[in-house]
């Protein structure tokens, strides 16, 4: 298992996740501690291009062979909020 997190210091501009490697599959949590609606999505994710989640809403993605982790991205609406992934690589 990869775990790794996403921090956006500013609202409204996507951060790559800084782990790579191959996944079966990854659940994305917005902290419990968010004040605002986290967006997880590929390179050109935003406020109105991505998978929405509320504080401490999580989601599984999976995938047909394997996804790439290093191409998740966070935006958020809040600054210092947070995303949380855990990836299956086995």
């Amino acid at each position: 298992m990869i775990v790794t997190t996403i921090k956006v210091t500013a609202a409204g501009t996507r951060v790559q996740s800084s782990k790579a490697g191959a996944i079966k599959s990854v659940l994305v949590r917005a902290r419990s501690d968010n004040t605002g609606t986290a967006y997880v999505g590929d390179s050109d994710v935003s406020s109105t291009n991505g998978l929405a989640l509320e504080p401490g809403e999580a989601e599984t993605i999976h995938f047909n062979g394997f996804g790439k982790l290093n191409d998740f991205y966070a935006d958020v609406d809040t600054n210092n909020d947070q995303v949380d992934l855990f990836a299956d690589n086995s």
